[in-house]
């Protein structure tokens, strides 16, 4: 900002550089990381302001073949001291094994509270130790994994035991059965669970039922879920604290089979999207299952 002296000469007054560290770092944090980092070249003021950050953002960029080292670097160069609050990852074929490792171990050291997981759909492998690695980040409270239908899906482990999670968005993952019984239940040990969404397949030739079961959990999207199995998979509704559901299939058929084992004294709404045609005896079968 230009503003005028006492001799009539104008000066420049450099506010932004009278803001604290802590403000600084906020503003900065809503650009995505690598932008946020290049200003570190505007004097010796911002040189390390970077590395405070709370939340983390990689995504892609014209040179992606750097991305392993840009990943690598921004983590072993952060304030270890600092925690990270929010961290979007996204993962290419390009991406080594060992910097998707890191990251996520690197999250689960530091607190992390929100993380975003992004697979291209060009992703080939993804390290079997994922699974594990994840559930060690014992802080989180917003969980959002999409998995771009690359050609191996993302298997997940057989529970959740993440105490703090409220949050959890999955797309395009499958799960992983109890036994032999064909059965999965993730979500029953996320006892801070509140809202649960779900898109895209869902199922493995190894879990043909998908049983969702939690006692807090209060809303609930089923979006767009899909099969491409010889058989008619299952999903059993156990949701005493259910105020919220959505069932969407804009372009495919409902094709699996829905049912609920318990009361929902709570529900309050229930949205039926489908953009095809449908025989309304699965309408009415839906209002059904929540009538009680």
């Amino acid at each position: 900002m230009k503003t005028t002296g006492v001799s009539g000469e104008r000066k420049e007054e450099d506010r932004l550089s009278d803001l604290s560290d802590e403000v600084l770092q906020h503003i900065l944090e809503f650009l995505p990381t690598r932008q946020a980092i290049q200003t570190c070249v505007i004097s010796k003021r911002w040189k390390n302001l970077w590395k405070g950050f709370t939340t983390l953002t990689f995504r892609s960029f014209n040179e992606i073949d750097k991305y392993n080292i840009y990943v690598s670097q921004v983590l072993s160069n952060r304030d270890h001291s600092i925690s990270l609050h929010k961290m979007h990852l996204t993962v290419f074929n390009s991406t080594a094994s060992k910097v998707f490792i890191n990251a996520i171990n690197y999250a689960s050291l530091h607190d992390l509270h929100k993380l975003t997981l992004v697979i291209d759909s060009e992703v080939k492998q993804i390290p079997n130790s994922f699974g594990s690695l994840l559930l060690n980040c014992k802080c989180l409270t917003f969980l959002d994994i999409f998995d771009h239908f690359s050609s191996s899906s993302l298997t997940l482990p057989a529970s959740f035991p993440l105490p703090f999670l409220k949050t959890l968005h999955l797309a395009n993952v499958a799960f992983t059965a109890k036994g032999d019984n064909n059965y999965a239940e993730p979500f029953s040990e996320c006892t801070s669970l509140i809202t649960l969404v779900l898109k895209h397949s869902i199922h493995s030739h190894s879990t043909q039922t998908l049983c969702i079961s939690n006692h807090n959990v209060s809303v609930l999207r089923m979006e767009k879920i899909i099969f491409q199995h010889t058989f008619i998979p299952k999903i059993v509704l156990s949701v005493p604290k259910l105020t919220s559901i959505t069932l969407a299939n804009i372009f495919f058929h409902m094709f699996y089979e829905l049912s609920c084992i318990c009361d929902l004294p709570l529900l309050n709404e229930v949205k039926i999207d489908i953009w095809i045609h449908v025989d309304s005896s699965i309408n009415i079968h839906y209002i059904r299952v929540f009538s009680n």
